[in-house]
């Protein structure tokens, strides 16, 4: 019976054992196949981290947001050499290469606006002054053909032309400058190109230079003056006959009011005063309207002034 017992407590020993080392076995084995996959997964994350390896970046094209990478490089580095995040493998690298990229452009395109706003601001011209024109119409008739000595006759017309009605306009601008400032009761108004005359006679037209002198008196009496064509200055007034340049053609016409009253300063005035130019009331407007040219003076009587 000893013999017997000692053998079956010898057994359940082996029993023990052998059950302990297949236990011992089977945890090694488990905790070697978890170290595998520990391992295994750290590979996958490698890329991640450290945006190093080309698959990661070339999936993370589509990325736009920055995550919880810190540098990255799309691929072979196209897209992108320092991303400031990413999405974790996918986007990080693409994406925070593009908003690099954008940045930058942006900055470019910004500063090409910039500079193209400052350069047209630069090379811009101040725009021209809109002129302030006056036109006044008018209406009269020829009183006298004065022949030149020569026996010419004025602008080719004869005697003929004698109580032959006028029309046309004068017009003169109220921005430019009196050229004797100095003077508070006489203005002196040179005009350069704004300025405008227009005449017709029998079917026979005049036309100004466009640089018509206008002078003003704020006397007693007033006197308003606008001539064109040649005036014994500097300027060259060159006004046309039929659409001809007519460079001997003067023009002369004053108004004057014996009683003051016309003006009220030497500033041209705005608008043109109505002033009773056929004298029906009263004998205080006067006026002189010539044409003159190398063949003699043609005299004309206005019957109406008209502001336009």
């Amino acid at each position: 019976m000893n013999l017997l017992g000692a053998a079956m407590a010898l057994d359940g020993l082996d029993r023990c054992y052998h059950g302990r080392m297949r236990r011992l076995i089977g945890a090694c084995a488990l905790a070697l196949a978890i170290g595998c996959g520990g391992s295994g997964g750290g590979t996958a994350k490698h890329p991640d981290a450290s945006g190093t390896a080309g698959d990661a970046g070339a999936t993370g094209v589509a990325g736009t947001t920055g995550g919880a990478g810190t540098t990255g490089a799309a691929g072979a580095g196209v897209a992108g050499t320092t991303g400031v995040g990413g999405t974790g493998g996918a986007g990080g690298d693409a994406g925070m290469g593009g908003i690099g990229d954008a940045n930058a452009d942006d900055a470019v395109d910004a500063a090409l606006d910039v500079g193209s706003d400052t350069v047209t601001d630069a090379r811009g011209e101040p725009e021209a002054a809109v002129p302030k024109l006056v036109t006044v119409a008018f209406t009269g008739k020829v009183v006298t053909v004065a022949p030149a000595p020569d026996a010419g006759m004025p602008l080719g017309f004869d005697t003929t032309v004698r109580l032959a009605p006028v029309s046309g306009s004068f017009t003169y601008d109220l921005g430019i400058f009196d050229s004797q400032p100095g003077d508070p009761l006489r203005g002196k108004y040179q005009h350069n190109g704004t300025s405008a005359f227009s005449f017709v006679i029998k079917g026979h037209t005049v036309a100004g230079s466009g640089k018509a002198l206008v002078v003003t008196e704020n006397l007693n009496p007033d006197t308003f003056r606008f001539l064109d064509g040649p005036q014994a200055d500097t300027i060259v007034r060159t006004m046309k006959l039929d659409g001809a340049d007519a460079p001997a053609l003067k023009l002369f016409i004053a108004i004057t009011d014996g009683a003051g009253a016309m003006l009220t300063s030497d500033a041209l005035p705005d608008p043109f005063p109505t002033v009773d130019i056929t004298n029906k009331n009263s004998l205080n407007i006067s006026h002189t309207f010539s044409l003159q040219d190398s063949g003699g003076t043609l005299l004309m009587q206005l019957d109406s002034l008209v502001n336009q």
